[in-house]
């Protein structure tokens, strides 16, 4: 089946370049080796030199031309049918957890917490080349944005509509985020993947709860901890800023140890998000943000099968000749008589100059 010309390595065809000029070099070779047929009778040449006969020499120049051309367009890659292919990924496998309670709204870190969070994945996913990363969000309850791929554009394209406006239940419940995080790796098949929560606070958590999860999908936890410790008001869309029941404002502050706390019951590092990448270096340092293994994406694609070993074994059946009997030291002789020697004249003298004789040993 033919699916179409395809090059896999296209940019080596400018090794075709060579081939005139090997061409070349070759025909000028031939030419500063002279006419033996203005020297030899033409009956007796092809007796005498039958490596110097028209045919031979042509051979020696379009030959080597023509295997070198072959090499190069095998090295090139040539295809004419496509295969499929599972798609199979390194199982750096990434979930993001992110607080989309109100508190997020509060604007201690410039611009706000939330708009702060969601530089900070756009800052990670750009990091990532490698592995497959999914979403998750939570207040109230937690909610699937997106499962693992390895698009991370796609996750990118979500960053601007995620506020705690969206959210259908009000609250902080990042308990069913890890929870959620954790059946989706399982779904996935991604086991040893991590998890990363990114929360101004962890109000109501249940440790016994997320360390089953964990232990369920096999996945290490990590925090970055987003806020002050002074904290600031929650605006409201309307304008003016959230209130108790006592009518008091409300200013949400990052409790770093309550938070140490929690990590330390589930063995996960803290960082505290910073406006550089000190918080994205410092957790891929310790080797948070990685995991080991391959993943199968369950989807196959289409790749173009490499078939420039048709045209080596054509080389290799056109090298054949070259390995028979006497064609190496052919080679060898030709090559010798290629070399220019230098003409000496000899004197009279030493044409009439008799042979030594050999001395006969004496009768006893």
């Amino acid at each position: 089946m033919v699916d179409g010309f395809h090059l896999l390595r296209p940019e080596l065809l400018w090794g075709l370049l060579i081939c005139p000029l090997l061409a070349v070099a070759l025909w000028h070779r031939r030419t500063r080796q002279g006419d033996w047929s203005r020297a030899i009778d033409p009956k007796l040449l092809p007796y005498l030199m039958p490596d110097h006969s028209d045919k031979t020499r042509q051979t020696t120049i379009w030959m080597p031309t023509l295997l070198l051309s072959l090499i190069v367009l095998a090295a090139a890659g040539p295809s004419l049918r496509q295969v499929e292919l599972p798609v199979i990924k390194r199982a750096d496998a990434l979930v993001l957890v992110l607080d989309l309670s109100a508190s997020m709204l509060a604007a201690d870190v410039q611009p706000s917490r939330i708009q702060r969070a969601r530089q900070k994945i756009l800052d990670l996913l750009n990091l990532r080349v490698e592995g497959v990363t999914g979403l998750v969000v939570f207040a109230g309850d937690a909610h699937v944005v997106t499962p693992l791929t390895d698009d991370t554009r796609t996750i990118a394209n979500l960053m601007p509509a995620l506020s705690p406006d969206i959210m259908p239940l009000p609250g902080a419940n990042a308990t069913s985020g890890i929870e959620a995080a954790a059946n989706l790796l399982i779904t996935a098949g991604a086991q040893g993947g991590q998890i990363l929560l990114m929360t101004d606070g962890l109000p109501g958590f249940d440790p016994v709860r997320a360390k089953n999860a964990l232990e369920r999908s096999g996945a290490a936890l990590a925090v970055l901890a987003i806020g002050t410790k002074a904290g600031a008001p929650i605006p409201l869309p309307n304008g003016g800023f959230l209130k108790d029941d006592a009518g008091e404002i409300v200013i949400p502050t990052l409790d770093l140890r309550a938070i140490d706390q929690v990590a330390s019951a589930l063995s996960a590092p803290v960082e505290r998000m910073s406006l550089d990448e000190r918080d994205i270096e410092s957790l891929t340092r310790r080797n948070v943000l990685a995991a080991q293994g391959e993943l199968d994406l369950a989807r196959q694609t289409d790749a173009w099968l490499d078939q420039g070993f048709w045209l080596a074994a054509l080389v290799a059946l056109l090298l054949l000749p070259a390995f028979r009997k006497g064609a190496l030291v052919s080679v060898l002789l030709l090559v010798m008589i290629m070399q220019p020697e230098t003409a000496e004249a000899a004197e009279w003298e030493d044409l009439a100059a008799p042979c030594p004789r050999k001395r006969r040993p004496a009768p006893c």
